[in-house]
């Protein structure tokens, strides 16, 4: 099973153990709301994985390359520029993340209906 599912189950036990209401209904909200943070880091780390930045961080660089007087000297006295790519980032927790924000998003919504 997944570490971060079981963290994750973990953490909502124990903080609902702490507050007022009733046990089940709290868990499920504290389970809905980090389930919903799991979500948003690993579609954030999926969007960073498909070089969705990766046009804009070139055109700052090509910016800077041309408005710099240092880089312009050396571009005129090299008759060249080869601007550097940035080679795609691969993160190992992406589908961790997006597969425990998924499963925990999914058992809280099917529990909040059997209410």
């Amino acid at each position: 099973m997944n570490k971060l599912l079981c963290l994750s189950v973990a953490a909502a036990y124990i903080g609902s153990l702490f507050s007022q209401g009733t046990l089940w209904t709290v868990f499920t909200t504290y389970l809905f709301f980090i389930a919903i943070w799991l979500l948003m880091i690993g579609g954030a780390l999926l969007v960073l994985e498909g070089g969705m930045f990766d046009g804009m961080m070139y055109s700052f660089r090509h910016f800077k390359k041309h408005t710099s007087k240092k880089e312009a000297y050396i571009s005129r006295q090299t008759k060249e520029w080869r601007p550097s790519r940035t080679g795609r980032h691969k993160f190992s927790l992406t589908y961790p993340f997006l597969f425990s924000g998924g499963a925990l998003f999914l058992f809280t919504v099917a529990a909040s209906l059997a209410q």
